[in-house]
């Protein structure tokens, strides 16, 4: 009787430290930002790199596919990458400030290496300049669009590599962000179009932005 009890107990505390260790790995993912490796990730092979002027050194959280399985997707699937893009914690996407001159985002297009390590391998070069189109947020959590912007991105000086201007886009649009010259955050939702080989692709990601760098 005695024995029956005593692997009752041993059974109930292995069953607890289970739990409080399940229970301690969801509360570290919630406050660790998503690792290089879960920062660039794609169904397809290909991907596309984004550079872009962080105080923090941050990067974009980048998910790509093809066009079909994007077009594809329901909301509540797109809401999961929607929630995937904006980062693992608060403050883990890239804040862009809306009067440097280092605004402008440049893009380039690869094959996902095979490390897993979210990097990519060569240059691949789109059959026509990439579109892109931003829907404006007042957080990465609002449902609310409140301005849409789309255009094409500009090819660089080297092949391969092109930009997009997203503060100038959005200073145009400002009369209806702000109407005074109080200091204004945004966020944003990219989406950035392309074909390569003979294929359509989505890449999308998300960043914060504002006009003061001092709030």
């Amino acid at each position: 009787m005695r024995q029956g009890k005593t692997k009752i107990i041993i059974t109930s505390v292995v069953l607890i430290a289970f739990a409080l260790i399940a229970v301690l790995m969801r509360i570290n993912e919630q406050f660790t930002p998503a690792s290089d490796g879960e920062r660039n990730r794609s169904t397809t092979g290909i991907t596309m790199r984004v550079h872009l002027e962080d105080a923090a050194d941050r990067t974009p959280v980048i998910r790509t596919f093809t066009r079909d399985e994007y077009d594809q997707l329901d909301e509540g699937q797109r809401d999961q990458i929607k929630n995937e893009i904006r980062g693992s914690i608060e403050g883990d996407v890239p804040m862009l400030d809306l009067k440097n001159d280092g605004c402008p985002l440049e893009f380039s297009f690869g094959r996902l290496s095979e490390e897993g390590d979210g990097s990519s391998t060569n240059t691949l070069i789109p059959e026509q300049n990439p579109s892109i189109g931003i829907a404006l947020h007042e957080t990465l959590y609002s449902p609310e669009v409140f301005g849409t912007l789309s255009g094409l991105l500009t090819p660089g000086e080297a092949e391969g590599v092109y930009y997009s201007d997203i503060c100038q886009l959005v200073q145009n649009e400002e009369t209806s962000l702000n109407e005074g010259e109080t200091p204004y955050r945004i966020s944003m939702y990219i989406e950035v179009g392309y074909r390569i080989e003979g294929k359509d692709y989505v890449s999308v990601f998300a960043v914060n932005a504002k006009s003061d760098p001092e709030h």
